[in-house]
This record gives C-alpha cells, structure tokens and sequence, in this order.
C-alpha cells in the first residue's frame, strides 16, 4: 500500500513538472517572438507615428487621456 501511495505522488509529481515545462517553454517563444517584433525598425516607427496623431490631434480634444 505504501508503495502504491509513493508511485502516485511520484506520478503526480512529474505530471505538474511537465506542466510547468510546458508553460515556461511556451513564455520563452512569446518573448522571444515579441522582443523580435517590437525590437524592429518598423515598431519604432509605428510608435512615431501614435505620438505624431496624438500631438496632432491634441488640441481638437484639449490633450484628454480619457
């Protein structure tokens, strides 16, 4: 019975392990993708051009941050 009792919490023990390998594996490729992404050339310039609308249309709405 004790055996028994270990091999279940061994079992459990290494399911929850992969769960966790799975899950950090999963946020590696999401940074890895998004420090890509937002790490170019064209995000920056993307971002120049919403401060550029704002600026720009800043006046029409007197600069509200609702």
């Amino acid at each position: 019975m004790a055996v028994e009792t270990k091999i279940k919490k061994l079992r459990k023990h290494i399911a929850q392990r992969n769960f966790f390998a799975v899950i950090e594996y999963a946020f590696r490729i999401f940074a890895r993708q998004s420090s890509f992404v937002l790490g170019s050339a064209w995000a920056f310039v993307w971002a120049v051009l919403v401060i550029l609308v704002w600026v720009l249309t800043g006046p029409t709405f007197h600069f509200s941050d609702t």
